[in-house]
C-alpha cells in the first residue's frame, strides 16, 4: 500500500502547537500596558464567573439524569416479575430423591415464573412408583411417572397450589429390520408427569438405543436394571451411574447426560402448564386438552 511522501516541513497533528511567526521582542517600558494580540479575548473575573455557573448547572443536570437512570435500572433488576404474582403454584414436590432428577427440576423451574412462583422451595420425597425397578414398555413407564406424581402430591399435603413431579425412565420397544440385532429394538426414554390434584400433564424426552449387550442383561434371565446391566456389560465401572450421567452419558462421552434428557422431558410436560395467552393461543382448560386417566 503506497503512502503519502513526507515533507520536510513540520507536520501538525491535533495535539501539536502551530508554529508562531518569530517577531522581535520589544523591551518593556516601565508602567506601559502589555500589548494584546489581535483577535484575542480578555477573560476577566466576570467571564470566569459566568462560565463557572454554567458548568455547575450542567453538572447538576447530568447528575440528576444519571441518578434517575440508576433508579430505573435498579427497579428493573430488583423488582419481581409481574407474572410471579399470578403464578399458579407455590409448592413444588418431586417424587424421587435421585439427585439427577432433583437437579433437573431445580434447573428448569426458574424459567417458568408464570407457572411456579419465583423463590419456591423444592421438596423431594421417596414414593412408590407401582412399576418394576426397570420399567419396560411405554405404558409401564408412563404409569410409573403418573403414580410418582400422585403419591408425591399426596405426601406434600395436596392442594391446588402444589405441583408434583413424577419422573420415570424406562425401555420402550421399537420395530426393527432384519439387518438389525434382535435386541437392538430397545430404547431408553424419560417420562415426566405433572400433577396438581386435578389435572395431569405429560412430557417425554428424546430416546436413545440400548446396546444389545446391555439389553440382553435387562431382558434376559438376569433381569438387571439399566445401571447394573451397564456395569456388567463393561460400559461403566460406576454402580451409581443412574444417579449421575447415566448410560446416555457413557455412550455419548458426556455430550448428553441423563440430566439433559430429563430437563427436556420436564420442559415438554410444562408446555401445557403455561398460560395460553402468553403464547398467543386461544384459551382452553387442561380438562379439555389433557387426558387424566392412568394406564
Amino acid at each position: 500500500m503506497s503512502t503519502t511522501p513526507q515533507k520536510r516541513a513540520t507536520q501538525h497533528t491535533p495535539f501539536s502547537p502551530r508554529p508562531q511567526a518569530q517577531t522581535p521582542r520589544t523591551p518593556k517600558t516601565p508602567g506601559a500596558a502589555s500589548p494584546t494580540k489581535r483577535g484575542a479575548r480578555t477573560a476577566g473575573p466576570g467571564r470566569f464567573s459566568r462560565a463557572g455557573v454554567q458548568l455547575t448547572k450542567a453538572g447538576t443536570a447530568f447528575g440528576d439524569a444519571f441518578k434517575a437512570l440508576g433508579q430505573a435500572v435498579g427497579a428493573l433488576v430488583t423488582a419481581p416479575p409481574a407474572s410471579s404474582a399470578k403464578a399458579q403454584f407455590h409448592t413444588v414436590v418431586i417424587g424421587s430423591e435421585n439427585p439427577v432428577k432433583v437437579d433437573a427440576v431445580t434447573a428448569v423451574v426458574a424459567d417458568y415464573p408464570e407457572v411456579i412462583r419465583p423463590g419456591t422451595v423444592l421438596e423431594s420425597v421417596t414414593v412408590p412408583s407401582g412399576v418394576p425397578a426397570q420399567p419396560v414398555g411405554l405404558a409401564v413407564v408412563v404409569s410409573g411417572a403418573r403414580r410418582r406424581a400422585r403419591n408425591a402430591h399426596e405426601a406434600a399435603g395436596g392442594g391446588s397450589r402444589t405441583l408434583a413431579f413424577g419422573i420415570e425412565s424406562g425401555l420402550i420397544e421399537v420395530p426393527r429390520e432384519s439387518t438389525e440385532h434382535k435386541l437392538a429394538r430397545y430404547f431408553d426414554v424419560c417420562v415426566v408427569a405433572l400433577y396438581d390434584g386435578g389435572h395431569m400433564t405429560l412430557g417425554l424426552s428424546c430416546a436413545f438405543q440400548i446396546p444389545p449387550a446391555i439389553a440382553a442383561k435387562v431382558m434376559g434371565d438376569e433381569a438387571m436394571d439399566l445401571s447394573e446391566a451397564t456395569v456388567a456389560a463393561g460400559y461403566s465401572k460406576d454402580g451409581a451411574i443412574g444417579s449421575k450421567g447415566g448410560l446416555i452419558g457413557a455412550l455419548t462421552r458426556g455430550r448428553v447426560t441423563r440430566r439433559d434428557y430429563t430437563i427436556q422431558a420436564i420442559r415438554m410436560a410444562l408446555t401445557e402448564r403455561e398460560p395460553r395467552a402468553s403464547r398467543g393461543l386461544p384459551a382452553a382448560s387442561l380438562r379439555n386438552t389433557v387426558a387424566d386417566t392412568e394406564a
